[in-house]
């Protein structure tokens, strides 16, 4: 009989030291051991990644799965099909699972059933659960492999995750895919895991990680150009329209002041600031990807 009740998949490639980190919290679940187990969905590392899973024994059971196909999107895939849970949580090889993330996420699917499950990242170093760690609607992803949980006919329903697109689409992509058959999205804070972060996060990261968003915004769009689509990305004339008020010039400046105060040692404040700079960052790579493009 198969007690399993949920698989995690966590896809890697030579992230070893990570990789370790983030299986030894996963054996510290409040959830049974015997109600879930872990699939190691392996993109054919060239570090001791192999040798590391082999040698390791937890209390709930691991499986290493090496894709019989190049990438971390097929690596996935292999994973999924091997899978005995009926409901799957993908997790990213560099983060940290506090006790309650399975059966948060496992509770989640119980009490609403017929969603995708996303719960928060949040810095190592922080010790309560942030306030304001949900995205602003218009840049929202349906779907992330960070921290994210679905049933696993779901995600077989509708192809699982696209092996021959630009990786930085795979999130949007199979969101797409599940929310077009219908699957809607619970946004759930205690579902939340921690990212260790070697260094305090700069501007210059925000401003590249909006300039990327704003690339696979557009180039989503330009595959599945639906109305849906342009809202959730912000490519939407009301959505740009809105983000002009909301991230605007002047916005924008006062919280760059707001970040370097006493107010922006806060983190559920400093987080709301930068949110308002990672917005502003966004309508402008977002305005600068659309230029020449017919829509």
């Amino acid at each position: 009989m198969n007690d399993i009740l949920l698989s995690v998949i966590v896809a890697t490639q030579d992230n070893s030291k990570n990789l370790l980190r983030l299986l030894e919290s996963l054996d510290a679940q409040y959830m049974p051991a015997h109600q879930y187990e872990v699939l190691v969905a392996d993109a054919h590392s060239t570090d001791d990644t192999a040798s590391l899973v082999e040698s390791l024994t937890f209390r709930y059971a691991m499986e290493h799965c090496v894709s019989r196909r190049p990438g971390l999107m097929a690596a996935r895939n292999q994973a999924v099909e091997e899978a005995k849970g009926d409901r799957l949580l993908f997790l990213s090889d560099d983060l940290v699972a506090p006790p309650t993330l399975l059966e948060t996420h496992l509770q989640a699917h119980k009490d609403i059933p017929h969603h995708v499950v996303r719960g928060p990242i949040v810095p190592l170093e922080t010790e309560t659960i942030p306030m304001l760690d949900r995205p602003p609607p218009a840049i929202r992803l349906f779907f992330t492999i960070n921290n994210s949980s679905a049933s696993k006919m779901a995600i077989l329903k509708v192809g699982g995750f696209a092996e021959n697109i630009d990786p930085e689409l795979e999130d949007r992509e199979v969101g797409w895919r599940l929310q077009q058959d219908n699957w809607a999205e619970r946004f759930v804070p205690a579902a939340y895991v921690y990212r260790p972060s070697t260094q305090e996060e700069t501007l210059l990261d925000l401003k590249r990680q909006a300039v990327l968003l704003a690339r696979t915004a557009v180039a989503h769009y330009m595959q599945h150009p639906d109305p849906s689509v342009a809202k959730t990305t912000g490519i939407h004339p009301r959505a740009r329209a809105l983000a002009r008020l909301t991230a605007g010039e002047g916005v924008y400046a006062l919280a760059r002041i707001l970040r370097e105060t006493g107010l922006g040692r806060i983190h559920w404040i400093r987080t709301l600031i930068e949110q308002r700079i990672f917005m502003t960052y966004y309508r402008r790579a977002l305005a600068k990807e659309l230029e020449g493009k017919e829509l």
